[in-house]
């Protein structure tokens, strides 16, 4: 390691000063792609650490010399054992001038806030002379238009949108399972840094990066003002979807626990039902199951507006198919069950007359979603022209159960 960095010794001035990005590993990688990778961690006690961190300190001001101000690209990869260990890599890189852009990754644990707010406190440093607030002060916030104020909020992190590069993913929902809100930390979103070989991104390493196009929650937006913790409220839970899935409970306690200006607020809601939540819930009445799913319909019911409201229920996902086709695959198809189901998942949903929108989308029957929508909607109701997207079973599978139409109309019928 400390060969490759007094490489950086035998650059020419020329070149150094035209020199417009570069990536430097403190720590050595192990890495089969770009988001999978172990970090060696550097420990400012061990022998070998102390001598990096005594090279790091000479090497920043080497490179302080030589490069010209507010020009640089510079990501720093350094996988430290504790705190103090990431702040003498941190202190010996104010020797540096202002970067253009500045990427500081201190390890694999999203979860250590202090080492991500020291990449975070490092890198603003170094960009912009410190962690200083927006021009914009509170006053001249509150004297803006209303009508400006909440475009401005809507073009920030408030609102979820796809990575440019991730188009494929389901990254631009807000994702709430079994009760606590999931990061959208399943790949790297590729503009985290100039280094094609590291992931930066914040919501998956203790790292710090402003290209970072990662949707995490942006709470210190909540906390400027009453002002701004008003409007940034509106503007979070009117323009994003979000998407439940796991234990019913634990959904509705969530949905019971926000704030009612954020309850009212939400526009699109995704609930997803899993197989065991159906076979082993739904398809026996006053099940625990049963009574959770009619106390959840009945909290969308009392708190939310629902003349704005989109709702989605969805069973389509790929364990869910896999597992139908698993308990009819020897070809005795037996629909009492899925009857007793598509009954006892229908009965609460009556309440919710006055939705916006309204799509089901079952593994087992294209029909009962027909059924389910117009008990809802109204006869004359067609979700398909309503945006209701098409959904393709797992190929491959020669056994996913569809109920037929005649059982259908027999839930209808109950």
């Amino acid at each position: 390691m400390l060969d490759h960095l007094s490489l950086l010794r035998t650059i020419s001035l020329h070149a150094w000063a035209n020199i417009r990005v570069l990536h430097i590993e403190l720590t050595r990688t192990a890495q089969t792609q770009r988001d999978v990778f172990k970090l060696e961690a550097l420990d400012r006690q061990g022998s070998a650490g102390d001598e990096i961190l005594t090279h790091w300190t000479a090497i920043c001001a080497f490179i302080a010399a030589r490069i010209t101000p507010f020009q640089l690209r510079l990501s720093v990869l350094c996988a430290a054992m504790d705190l103090e260990t990431a702040t003498d890599v941190a202190e010996s890189m104010s020797q540096l001038p202002t970067l253009k852009k500045c990427s500081i990754h201190f390890g694999n644990n999203c979860d250590n806030k202090a080492l991500q707010s020291l990449a975070k406190a490092t890198a603003l440093r170094l960009m912009k002379g410190g962690d200083e607030r927006s021009d914009l002060s509170r006053s001249c916030w509150k004297n803006l238009p209303t009508e400006v104020r909440l475009h401005i909020l809507m073009e920030t992190d408030l609102v979820r949108r796809t990575p440019p590069l991730r188009v494929w993913t389901t990254d631009d929902k807000i994702k709430i399972e079994n009760g606590k809100l999931v990061p959208s930390t399943s790949e790297c979103c590729l503009q985290c840094t100039d280094a094609s070989t590291s992931c930066f991104c914040p919501a998956r390493n203790a790292a710090f990066s402003d290209t970072c196009v990662c949707s995490t929650i942006p709470t210190a937006m909540f906390q400027v003002s009453k002002l701004f913790n008003y409007e940034a409220t509106e503007i979070f839970f009117s323009r994003n979807v979000f998407r439940f899935s796991g234990d019913l409970l634990a959904t509705t306690q969530f949905l019971a626990g926000l704030p009612n200006l954020a309850v009212r607020s939400m526009r699109s809601i995704k609930l997803h039902l899993d197989f065991d939540q159906l076979y082993f819930g739904l398809s026996k009445p006053g099940s625990r199951v049963d009574r959770e799913w009619h106390d959840l319909i009945s909290l969308l019911r009392d708190r939310l507006l629902l003349s704005k409201l989109w709702l989605s229920i969805l069973a389509v996902d790929n364990d869910t198919q896999y597992d139908f086709a698993r308990i009819n695959d020897n070809g005795d198809h037996d629909y009492k069950w899925l009857h007793t189901t598509s009954f006892q998942l229908l009965k609460p949903l009556e309440q919710l007359k006055g939705l916006k929108k309204f799509h089901v989308s079952l593994c087992w029957s294209t029909e009962f979603e027909i059924v389910a929508e117009k008990a809802v909607m109204g006869p004359e109701y067609d979700s398909m022209a309503e945006g209701k997207l098409r959904y393709y079973f797992c190929s491959g599978v020669k056994s996913i159960l569809r109920m037929p139409m005649i059982e259908s109309m027999a839930v209808r019928e109950s």
